[in-house]
Order: structure tokens, then sequence, then C-alpha cells
């Protein structure tokens, strides 16, 4: 870490920017304000804050309390990062800016238009429902594939989750216990996702937390329907508490299943959808950057 930081402060020295803008994971914080103390003069620092803190262990909140004591400013990810950062970590609000991150792209739209490598998505068939994700625990893919199983039941459709990770095992072996292997498909990360997104008739998201989930706001822009756990925190300013896609418990697997039959029975207008993207976009993001860092770098 200390490496780390005689690193930042070499290159402060050398190239005396404005204004530091350190990001998750916390390492790249510490380091930068380490690297402040090595310094007489320092720019600006103003970390970028992406997790929750609601449901933290007791020493990450006062770390993240130690952090932000130390910065000129904080920029939340979400207003729900936001809120918990200044209850948990005792950072008054005002301190705070809420930013989204510039999550939608022209590049995001053209590459929508691809077509996907799947072959569930060539053409007609069953409705498609799509995640995607680290195969982790805080994504509770198991909690979707059991909401699948009873939709299907229901409703003939076909589930796609896009990622990997540690427990991909465990979720064969639940594919393998609800006879699901030739209805579910998992075929590692994807260099395109947003073709994916475009043409599956519905994104599910049953995290058990979130900051912003960018999956979310990309399914949007792609224009396709979406329905999610209301974990904190992110889900529900995304979808403006609901109008826009349904909300559920998290791990409520009776009510992800019903959800996800009535949003493929009745989905949203696309317009709809777009539209909210827009919110998401680079152009809107960049510009509030660029109004904070001149305010607090006083560059006017």
């Amino acid at each position: 870490m200390f490496k780390s930081a005689v690193f930042v402060a070499d290159y402060v020295r050398k190239e005396t920017p404005d204004c530091v803008l350190p990001a998750l994971p916390n390492g790249k914080v510490v380091a930068t304000l380490l690297a402040k103390s090595l310094l007489v003069s320092f720019p600006v620092v103003i970390p970028v804050v992406h997790l929750d803190l609601e449901n933290r262990r007791l020493r990450d909140k006062v770390r993240y309390r130690t952090l932000m004591a130390h910065s000129d400013h904080i920029i939340a990810v979400s207003e729900g990062v936001r809120h918990s950062v200044s209850s948990k970590a005792g950072v008054p609000k005002e301190r705070i800016t809420t930013i989204y991150n510039p999550v939608v792209t022209p590049r995001l739209e053209v590459l929508s238009r691809e077509i996907p490598d799947h072959p569930w998505l060539a053409g007609a068939g069953p409705p498609v429902i799509l995640s995607a994700g680290r195969f982790v625990q805080v994504k509770d893919f198991p909690t979707l594939i059991r909401a699948f199983h009873k939709l299907s039941l229901v409703i003939p459709s076909r589930l796609i989750l896009l990622g990997d990770g540690s427990q991909r095992k465990d979720l064969t072996a639940l594919l393998r216990r609800l006879d699901l292997e030739d209805r579910v498909s998992m075929p590692g990360w994807v260099d395109n996702p947003y073709a994916f997104m475009a043409r599956a008739s519905l994104f599910a998201l049953s995290s058990r937390m979130e900051g912003l989930p960018t999956v979310l706001i990309e399914a949007l822009a792609c224009g396709c329907p979406c329905v999610s756990t209301d974990c904190p925190s992110g889900p529900a300013e995304i979808l403006e508490g609901g109008r826009i896609g349904c909300l559920v418990p998290v791990a409520d697997v009776e009510a992800l299943a019903e959800a996800m039959r009535l949003t493929l029975d009745d989905p949203p207008p696309k317009t709809l959808l777009l539209k909210r993207a827009e919110h998401f976009s680079a152009e809107n993001s960049v510009a509030i950057y660029e109004r904070l860092i001149t305010e607090k770098c006083d560059l006017t």
C-alpha cells in the first residue's frame, strides 16, 4: 500500500492535476490519501464510492469513516449509496454528490444491433429470460433459477445466464436437480451482452445487494423489459420504484416468478424503457462531473 502511495505521490508531483478521483477497490482510496500525507501540496481528492454500506461489517464502516474524513468531497454512484455513506460513515449529505455511472453510450446502441451467437435468440421460439453477472452469493442466481423453474411450469420459456464464477458447479447441480438442463444455458462471459439484451424477452436481476447495477441500465437501454429484487441499492432508483419494471423482495422465489410471468404477459412499452435509460447517459454523467470538479477545484 505504501509503494502505491509513493507512486501516486510521484505522479501528482510530476503531472500536477487539479483533482484526483480514486475509485474502488478501497486500496485505491487508501493509497491516494496516504500519498496526500507525503506531499506538502496535494490536489482536491474526491473518492467515487460504488458500494452500499448498509450491511457491511463494522470494520468496513470504520474504515470508510476514516477515509471520507480526509476527502474534500465524495461521489456516490446512486442515491442509495449516498444515503448509506452518510448514515454509516457519518458523512454529511452536503459533502456527497450522486453521479450515475456513464453507462449508456453510442457504442452500446451499435453493439445492440449485432446478432447474438446463441441459437435460442436466432428466431421464433419460447420467450427467453436473460440475466448476467458473477456467479457469486451476492448475485443470488439460485433464487432466479428456482423462480424460473416455477415460471416454466406455467409458461414454456428458456433462461440464459451470462457470466461465470465460484458458484458455477453449484448452479449446474441445481439445474440437474430441477431437471432444467435443457432449458437453462450458461455460456459464460460473452463479448457483446447487449446483443443478447436487445433480443431477450425479459431481463431479471436477483441480487441481494448492489451499488448501481449496470446490467439493469444496459438492459433498459437495449429496450429489454426488466424485473429486479428491491435490494440495496440502485434497482428501485433505476426502475423508479416499480414504474419501469417490477420490484420484488430479496430471495423471494414466488414473488420473482410471478413478476416474470406478469412482465412476459404484459411488457412495458419499449419507448418507456429507452427514455428512462437516457438518464444514465455518458453525456449526463460527464456534465455533472465537470460542474462538480470546476466548483471544488475553483476553476471558474
